[in-house]
């Protein structure tokens, strides 16, 4: 079975490979332009949240895209809010193991 999703932006290709916000805005637009709906991934490292720059850091992520889609691109695209450690969720605060976790929507 193939899929109609991908995932931009996860933290690991941000951190180990190096892609950058405009890295991901491209792959965001290529993904959209080949029919594909897109996950886009964005978040901050434990560093900068223990920084308290957690809102620059997602913004810069964010508007990066922003800039290449059109109102109309963001039928197709859900968020992923994460942070780029698995001992933090910014949804839950921090966790005690850096286990994979599972979420249910």
């Amino acid at each position: 079975m193939l899929s109609d999703e991908t995932g931009t932006g996860h933290s690991e290709r941000r951190t180990l490979f190096g892609e950058t916000s405009a890295i991901v805005a491209e792959k965001t637009r290529a993904a959209l332009d080949a029919g594909l709906r897109v996950i886009l991934c964005v978040g901050e490292t434990l560093a900068e949240r223990e920084a308290g720059r957690t809102q620059q850091v997602v913004e810069a992520q964010f508007q990066a895209v922003v800039a290449l889609l059109s109102p109309d691109d963001w039928r197709s695209v859900s968020l992923a809010p994460r942070c780029a450690t698995r001992k933090v969720n910014v949804n839950f605060g921090l966790l005690t193991t850096t286990q994979p976790h599972r979420h249910r929507v």
